[in-house]
């Protein structure tokens, strides 16, 4: 059995590329600015990474249930609980980021 492209896989399980943008930008957006920025932006991605932002987004809404508490628990596991100045530069990094740097610091935990 042959391996599924993005495409297929976008077409089976959202339908249309817009609906994935949809749901990619009700994950990972803030701010309506940022929503209709990220709209614009992700016309012209790839379907390959509106799948992955869609299962980082998937995942931090699981998880942490938003980028603020996903930052409180990479601040926590740093032990840099007081450090407004860290939290502040960590909040205006990308998600995908923000998860690779709690993957690390969890990994490092155990």
């Amino acid at each position: 059995m042959n391996k599924k492209t993005p495409l297929q896989i976008v077409k089976e399980k959202f339908g249309t590329k817009e609906k994935l943008m949809e749901q990619v930008i009700e994950l990972i957006s803030e701010t309506k600015e940022q929503a209709k920025e990220l709209e614009y932006n992700l016309t012209k991605s790839t379907n390959k990474k509106l799948l992955r932002l869609h299962k980082i987004g998937s995942r931090i809404k699981e998880e942490f249930g938003s980028k603020e508490k996903l930052v409180d628990k990479i601040v926590e596991l740093k032990g840099m609980l007081k450090d407004n100045v860290y939290k502040e530069s960590l909040m205006k990094k990308s998600l995908p980021k923000l998860l690779d740097n709690y993957n690390i610091l969890n990994r490092k935990k155990k």
